[in-house]
């Protein structure tokens, strides 16, 4: 979970895999399923995957994934901000 240290500094670790292991082929299944099962159990903790544009593009041109978590989000009220806007409700 994101920790704010003394000197302001907010560190947010991602969950699960980044997309370029997909990429690369060091993780097999769908990357989709994957990311959607781990928000499913982040039962209200911060949820921050890892996407890479260049790559994003190359194993999921349709945007697959980012489509299946915005609507698990939108349809279970879970908020999607910025990791700016989380800083700045940090404090």
């Amino acid at each position: 979970q994101p920790y704010k240290y003394e000197n302001g500094l907010l560190e947010i670790p991602f969950q699960g895999w980044h997309d370029t292991a997909f990429f690369k082929k060091e993780v097999e299944g769908n990357m989709a399923e994957m990311y959607l099962e781990l928000l499913k159990k982040a039962n209200d903790k911060v949820f921050a995957p890892c996407f890479h544009p260049w790559c994003n593009v190359q194993v999921d041109p349709k945007q697959e994934t980012i489509k299946t978590l915005l609507t698990y989000a939108t349809e279970n009220n879970i908020k999607v901000m910025s990791y700016l806007d989380y800083y700045k409700q940090m404090g």
